[in-house]
């Protein structure tokens, strides 16, 4: 049951990370695409 509440736990926290790390990634994206916009 313990090994389980982990593994739970880990998942809630991996959701939490990945979600976490895209939205910058989702912004830096943006910006970089709007430079390569501005370059041409």
């Amino acid at each position: 049951m313990l090994l389980v509440g982990h593994i739970w736990h880990f998942n809630q926290a991996h959701q939490f990370l990945v979600s976490y790390a895209k939205k910058p990634c989702f912004e830096w994206e943006k910006n970089r695409r709007k430079k390569i916009q501005h370059q041409h």
